[in-house]
């Protein structure tokens, strides 16, 4: 299954997609709706998406849903952080 997670920012948005090989490919696109569009459309139906419910998340969810994903809000209040140990390859937990 793919998966996908959006840093949504007023301007611009960094999209990371892991997929189905354990691949992640990063994209970083301006919030224009039209281009969004075309981006998620790429994907396969009802792909979770997961976006950080803060600010404005409201049009992304609804863009989404128009186009049959799975948009799953996260609260930036308890995601976890990926440490400098995660970042080089080892594990931080135990």
């Amino acid at each position: 299954m793919v998966h996908v997670g959006v840093d949504l920012h007023k301007r611009m948005s960094q999209i990371a997609v892991l997929t189905e090989d354990g691949e992640i490919a990063q994209r970083r696109l301006a919030n224009e709706p039209a281009r969004l569009e075309a981006f998620f459309a790429q994907l396969p139906p009802r792909t979770p998406v997961a976006i950080e419910a803060s600010g404005t998340w409201w049009w992304l969810v609804d863009l989404l849903e128009r186009s049959g994903h799975r948009p799953v809000l996260s609260n930036p209040k308890q995601t976890m952080r990926p440490s400098r140990d995660l970042e080089r390859g080892r594990a931080a937990l135990p």
